[in-house]
Formats: structure tokens, sequence, C-alpha cells
């Protein structure tokens, strides 16, 4: 009966052994899968972040070209520059700029010696296609590290270029990633190009990096596949490994790879370890039951191989949660019992395990695409609530979470959180209730602790915290179970505020890696809220530069009109068009102050709809102008709706509808001179920079006036002046007629006439009135001929007559030291010079003599001729008409005749 026995013992325990060696094949092929997998995801893993390094140096690198601090132009300031910024970015080895011709000017890390990059795929793409270019993984020439180089064109306002910005990034993040993943002990992660150069490899760096090994099965199963795929070879260190790759940069797929390599033992170590432990204990099974009786055999055996049985089964079906249920005695089906619990309780932890890991890169995948995302919101953003309000929007939809929002410190004294942006479930209720990030207990709330310590807080069970505030509430009965708080800010003190995340879930923010992605966008956040600010100053103080020059070119404009201009209403009407343009006026007037009467009186306006006010008349003190002018201070009212009495005019001003009023005193040297006034329909927007313009104006009206008054009385004393000088030369030409009987009446006569054909001839009114000064005073150098010469009735001598043609010589000695007659001398002097050179004193012949002395010689001589003498009647006007167009050319200018002759006398 033995044999039997042991034949059902052995037909008992062989579909154990089949079941088990069935299983472990199968988990053998699983567990192979299952690790290649594992390292493939891995490599994607490294591949995702290297693309999200790539994609964060894209936009660092296009906020870079944009800045000015990047130019060419910019020296040594560039450098400073980006090695302030590389330090926010890890992953990068350098930063800098280079010319178009591939000279280095900028480096974050220090140039040792020039250099240029003008053979780098990465540059002449960048310049060729005007975009974004990724170059190879070489060995820096600046940092001697092996780094992935890229860079970006530098473009001007017109899409000139002027050079590119580059950034190399190194693989120790490579190693970091590594080091966290949890990858099976052993396991080794590694770079290689397309040409089977390893450039790098973690762990065991040092004698690898730079070896080409275009021979080992490695860089052979990889150059054979589709560009990422699982399979299981010899690793470079002779180990037999499952390997997982993909290419690493996506932007240019073939050219470098990473592999993961998870050593077959380490992956199949606990399985064969179990599958070795159930044959044994499976063949200690066989051997019991050889030498056991089969009295025992269904009780010991046969009961607990069925169970056996079925949980093999259900294991190989997939459900990995069946276990034997036995209790694990200490005989050999008791060692395969729970040998076959143990090998289903660590295949359904490693599933469970996965399925974790799996959980948490989908959590770093979300948080990866919300800072993209942002980021994308950042560059685009033109003001700061767009950009709060996107990120908040991106948080929320992109991201997933149930609410964002973001607040901003105020330093008050009440420390008030002030909110700027919100999105998701919380809303309108931030402005309702009472925030606070002070030390007191409105401030013991997760927003005032990221405040006060400048750094993030993160609390997985809300409903836990140690938090009584109304806010708090209000977020739990929302749903919100856990948040993270950021502060936008590096240090206490220097906190701009808050970006607060909230997630439905607690331990929403479990995962190490979410945290600090989302810590990076709050930096980036506060970054470009700082650009933006920086931009918004730059553009305000361009814009005051603007307004300051438009004014500066008003007083210019009002300068030109003092200077070009003696009429004070011009130059007043320039200077209010300009006030009412710059100070954002709808009118403005001026007042004069009568020195007189000490009323203030209407003299110019502009922008009023009723012409009531020019017939202002105000005394010193009454209504606000004259206030004004009597203490010589500004006057400002605010709202004169408010007290529309204010006005002593304020019946002639209800139809103007005014509401801001300003008055000045107008004062040049300590005098007051009037007031302007500066009326608006709307209360002025005053500030230093408006009152200091206003006052300038003030006082270019003052000067003004002043100079206006000042010419006028010049022009008066002028004037005056001038009648005094011709009254004493009518004086002087009468003097002469009394002296000289015979020519009585004859100077008056020659003056008018001589006037009256200069006239004809085109003399202008200037010239017309110093020749009328000359020909009154034509015979003035004969007050110095003796009155035996002048006045003897018979023919003179020759001697007397060298006395006598002396007198023109005596006129210009007594005329030439006086300025006022100096321009009327040309008749005194040459009167009697003639056109042939015959004349006297000088015998100027021709044009030489001058023109007015040429018109008054051919006047004088007509007179002469047409008056009574006492040795002759005058002669008939044929005659002497004949007498003077037979003196042409000889005695008078022919032109002069010609134009007589025309003339009716």
């Amino acid at each position: 009966m033995r044999l039997p026995l042991f034949g059902l013992v052995l037909l008992a325990i062989l579909p154990a052994f089949a079941v088990v060696l069935s299983f472990g094949i199968s988990e053998r092929r699983s567990e192979a899968a299952r690790a290649k997998q594992e390292a493939l995801d891995f490599a994607h893993l490294a591949a995702h972040d290297q693309q999200h390094v790539v994609n964060s140096t894209r936009e660092l690198l296009i906020l870079l070209s944009g800045q000015d601090e990047v130019w060419p132009t910019s020296g040594h300031e560039c450098s400073g520059y980006v090695a302030g910024v590389m330090p926010a970015y890890p992953s990068v080895a350098n930063l800098g700029a280079a010319t178009l011709d591939g000279n280095i000017y900028c480096s974050a890390v220090p140039l040792t010696a020039p250099v240029n990059i003008t053979d780098r795929g990465y540059f002449q793409r960048a310049l060729s296609s005007g975009d974004f270019s990724v170059g190879e993984f070489q060995v820096g020439r600046i940092t001697g590290r092996v780094a992935i180089n890229m860079g970006y064109p530098i473009h001007d306002e017109s899409g000139a270029l002027h050079g590119v910005v580059y950034a190399a990034l190194s693989l120790d993040w490579l190693g970091q990633l590594a080091a966290g993943a949890g990858l099976p002990l052993g396991s080794s992660v590694t770079v290689i190009d397309s040409l089977g150069t390893v450039l790098a490899r973690f762990p065991e760096e040092e004698g690898w990096v730079g070896q080409e090994v275009p021979e080992a099965p490695l860089y052979m199963a990889i150059t054979q596949g589709q560009g990422e795929g699982v399979f299981e070879a010899v690793g470079l260190d002779g180990e037999h490994r499952l390997f997982g790759y993909t290419s690493l940069v996506a932007d240019r797929p073939g050219a470098v790879y990473v592999s993961v390599g998870i050593p077959a033992a380490q992956a199949y170590a606990r399985l064969d370890s179990a599958i070795t432990r159930a044959g044994l204990a499976l063949g200690g099974l066989f051997l019991l039951g050889l030498v056991a009786t089969w009295a025992g055999s269904e009780f010991f055996i046969m009961r607990r191989t069925r169970t056996l049985v079925e949980v093999a089964r259900k294991l190989a079906a997939g459900d990995l949660s069946a276990r034997t249920g036995i209790t694990h005695a200490g005989d050999e089906l008791g060692e395969v019992t729970a040998a076959l619990d143990t090998l289903a309780e660590t295949n359904q932890n490693r599933l469970e395990e996965r399925d974790r890991a799996l959980a948490q890169l989908s959590t770093v995948v979300r948080a990866l695409r919300t800072l993209g995302e942002s980021n994308q919101a950042l560059v685009r953003a033109e003001n700061e609530s767009d950009l709060l309000q996107n990120v908040c929007q991106v948080i929320v939809t992109s991201g997933g979470y149930i609410a964002a929002w973001v607040a901003f410190a105020e330093q008050d004294e009440a420390r008030t959180i002030r909110p700027m942006a919100h999105a998701g479930l919380i809303g309108e209720d931030l402005d309702s209730l009472p925030l606070s990030w002070g030390e007191g207990p409105q401030g013991e709330n997760p927003v005032g602790l990221a405040i006060r310590s400048g750094r993030p807080q993160v609390f997985q069970d809300l409903g836990a915290a140690p938090f009584h505030d109304a806010w708090t509430r209000t977020t739990l009965d929302r749903g919100c179970a856990s948040v993270l708080v950021l502060p936008l800010g590096s240090a206490p003190g220097e906190v701009l505020g808050v970006l607060a995340i909230y997630a439905g879930e607690q331990g929403g923010f479990a995962v190490e890696e979410e945290v600090l992605l989302l810590e990076q966008m709050a930096r980036d956040l506060a970054y470009g809220i700082g650009a933006l600010r920086t931009r918004r100053a730059r553009e305000s103080i361009e814009s005051q530069l603007e307004r300051q020059l438009d004014r500066l070119q008003s007083l210019r404009a009002i300068d030109n009109a003092i200077v070009s201009s003696l009429d004070l209403k011009v130059t007043l009407a320039v200077l209010l068009d300009q006030a009412t343009t710059q100070l954002h006026a709808e009118a403005a007037d001026v007042l004069l102050l009568d020195p007189h009467s000490l009323r203030l009186e209407h003299f110019a306006s502009r922008g009023f709809r009723t012409r009531a006010l020019e017939h202002t008349k105000l005394r010193l003190g009454e209504g606000q102008a004259g206030r004004a002018a009597a203490t010589r201070v500004p006057v400002r009212i605010d709202d004169l709706r408010v007290s529309p009495g204010t006005l002593a005019r304020a019946p002639l001003l209800a139809e103007e509808g005014f509401v801001g009023y300003y008055a000045l005193p107008l004062i040049a040297k300590g005098e007051v001179k009037g007031v302007i006034e500066i009326f608006g329909r709307k209360p002025f927007v005053i500030d230093r920079e408006w009152e200091e313009f206003l006052a300038t104006l003030a006082g270019q009206a003052a000067v003004a006036i002043d100079s206006s008054r000042l010419f006028d009385g010049l022009q008066r004393s002028n004037a005056d002046l001038t009648l005094a000088y011709d009254a004493t030369i009518e004086g002087w030409s009468r003097a002469l007629d009394l002296r000289d009987k015979e020519t009585e009446g004859h100077t008056q006569r020659v003056a008018q006439m001589t006037e009256q054909m200069a006239r004809e001839m085109g003399f202008s009114e200037t010239a017309l009135l110093h020749i009328r000064r000359g020909a009154l005073l034509h015979d003035i150098g004969k007050m110095g001929v003796p009155d035996t010469v002048l006045l003897k009735p018979g023919a003179l001598t020759e001697a007397e007559w060298e006395v006598m043609r002396q007198h023109p010589v005596y006129a210009y000695e007594l005329l030439s030291p006086i300025a006022y007659l100096a321009p009327a001398i040309d008749i005194p002097y040459a009167h009697h010079e003639k056109w042939d050179g015959s004349g006297y004193p000088r015998g100027l012949v021709g044009e030489a003599i001058p023109l007015a002395a040429r018109v008054f010689a051919v006047i004088d001589v007509w007179d002469a001729l047409r008056s009574d003498r006492p040795y002759r009647a005058a002669w008939p006007a044929a005659k002497a008409l004949e007498h003077i167009r037979a003196g042409a050319g000889s005695h008078f200018d022919p032109k002069v005749v010609e134009v007589f002759l025309r003339m009716r006398w």
C-alpha cells in the first residue's frame, strides 16, 4: 500500500510543484517586464525633467533677451546681472551672451580668456532661425563640464539681431534625480550620445565620462531601437541588467539618450528566493509524504494541498489578494503556504508601491504643468492685476487645485492683508473677512505665519491645525482640507505677499517634489511682479520726463512770445493757452492791478463760456483774487460747489460750472502786477510739480507785464523827446528865415516838397522823417556866415564867396556831433554838390552824392527860381522847368529830374 500512497503523495505534490514553477516563470516574466518598465519610466521622468529644464531655460533666455542689462552695449554690467539670476536656476551651469560674430561679452562664470562660439551648432541655428535653439552635449569651454547648450537671439524692436543669449545645462540634476527615485540597489543611469560617447553615468561617473563605447551591447541596442524601448543585455560594467531608454532631449530626438539599467539579479532576487523556498518546502513535503503514512495524508496533506492549488490558481489569474488562510505550521507544507502567502503579499506590495509612485508622478506632472503655464502667463503679462488673476486661474484649471488666491502684505499699523486675485471655491469672502499678518490673534493663521517667517507653510489637515480665525473656518466650510501658503519674497521683512493654494483632500501637498515646484512658481511670480513694477516705474518716469519736456517747451513758447512781441495781449494769450493745456484746466484769466485805483481789472482770458468776467473790477482784498493780491499768497479752492459764495463774482460764474479754483499773485520787482486765476470744471489733481509750473507761469506773466509797462513808458518818453527835437528843428529853421528876409518861407516850402518827392521815389517812412529834418536844416550852416556877407545887398567878392561856400561845412560840424540828427546830415552837407562834380564843398560826382541831397538840389533850385528876389522877379513855371531840364546831367541827377518833371507842382 505504500507505493500507492507514495504515488498519491507524489501525485498530490506534483500540481503544487507545477503551479509554483508556472507561477515562478510567469512572475519572472512579469518581474522582468516590471523592472524594464520601471527603468523606462525613470528614463521618461529624466527626459521629462530635462524637457522641463529646457523649457524653463527657454523662458529664461526669452526674458533675458529683452533686458537692457544683457544687450551688447551693457558691458560688464551684463555678467553681474546674469550671475545674480543664475542661483535661481540650479540646473544652469552658466549664463551669458555673445555678439553676432560669436565673441562672448557676458558670462556668469568669469572668463579667463576670450571665448568664441561661432562653431557651436546652437549659436548658428539661433541666428539662422531667429528662435530658440538647442545644441549638443559638449564639454563647456568656460565651465569645463559636460553640458547641453541653448541659445536665443537678441532682437531690438525692429527685429534686427544684436547677439545671442545662451545657457549651459549640466547633468548634475540627473544624479540627484536618480538618488531620490528609489531605484533598486545597484541600478545605473547612463547618458550616451549618438556616436557612442558616454556623457554621464550615475553612479561611478569618474572613469566613464568621455569614453567611446560603440561596440558595447548597450549602445548597439539603443541605436537599433526606435527612439525608446526596453531590453535585457550586459551593461558597460559587464553586469547583466534590464534596461529602459529614451531620447533625453525632445527638441533633438536621436542625439542623446538616457538609459536606466536595473541589475537582473536584483530584479529577480526576491522572486528567486521565494521560488527556491517554495521548491524546498514542496520537496520537504514530498519527502515527508513518503515517510508519513496514508493515515494522515488527508488531514495533513490533501486538504492544505488543495488550498495551495486554489490560491496558486487565483494568483496566476491575477488575484494578488488571495491567501491560503492556513496557519503556518512548522512542517514543509506550512513553509510552502508561508512562502506562497509571502510571495503573494510581496507582489501585492510592489503593485501598491508602483501605484503610489505613479500617483506621485502624476502629482509632480500636475505641478510641472501648473509651473509651465504660470510662467507662460508671466511672460505674456502686461499688468500686475492680470498676471495675478491668470496665475490663480491656471492653478485651479490646469493644476486641479480647488482654490487659489494672492494677497499683498500692507505695511499699515493693522498689518492688513489685501487680497489681489482669486480663483476656485474662494472668492468674494476675501473682501469681507478681517485678514491680518500681525502678531495678534488675527494674524495667527497660515498666511500670517508665511509672511512673518518668510517660509512656506504647509498644513496637510487644515481642520486639525491650531487656528480658529474666521478665515480658516470659512475655508473649511468651502471644502478646503489642506493648504500650502507660499511667501512672495525671500526673507522676513522682504515678503511682498503670499500665494495660497488649497486642496480638497487631506495630505494634498504630501509629495515633496510637488511642493518644491510650487515654491519655484511662487518665486517666479514674485520675480514677475518685481519686473512689472520696474517696468511700470520706468514708464512713469518716462511719462514724467515727457510731461516736463512739454512744459519746458511751453515755457519756451512763452519766452519767445515775450521776446518777439511787444503786445502784452499776445504774450498773455500764449501764456493762458499753455496754462490751460499743461495744467489740464478749462479756463484761465489774468487780472491786472491798476496802480492808481488799486483795482484788479480783467485783461486776458481763455476758455470761458460767457464774456461777463471781462467787466471784472475788484478792490484789493475783495474776493479770492483780491485776497491773493493783497496777501501775496496763493488761494486754492478744491471744490467751489461746497462754498459757492467764496468768489466775489459768483453770480457771473454760475453758468460756467467751475469746481476747482486756484489764484496766484503776479509779482515782479517786489510789486504786485496782477493775479492769474485757473478754473476747472472738475477738481484739480494738484501736486508739487503742478504748483511749481504754475508759479513759473506766474513769474513769466509778471515779467511780461512789467516789461510791457516799462516799454510803454519808454515809448511815451521817446515820443515826447522826438516832439521836442522836431519843435527845436522847426524853431531853428524859422530863426534862419527871420535872419535872411529874402528866403523867408523858403525852408518850410522846400521841406514839404522834398518830402513829397522822396515819397514818390519810394523812400521809407523812417528815411522820409530824416529827409524832412535835413531839409529844414539845409541852411543851418549859414549861422556861421557873418551878416556882412550873408546880408550884403550887392554882389559878393570872390573872398566873400569863399566864406559863403563854407556854410555846408559849418552845417556838418554843427550837426555831426548830434547822434539824433546824424541820419539827416546828407542834405545840409551835400545839397550844393553837382552831378558833374563842379559843386561844393567836396566836389562829389554822380551817385557819390547822397540821393537825398540830389533830390533836395532840384527842389532848392526850383523854389529859388519861383521866388521873388530884390534883384529879380520870380521866374514863370515853364521857364523854371526848362532850366531844371537843361541842368539834368550837369547840375542835377537825370533820374531825379525825370521824376520831378513827371510830378505836377
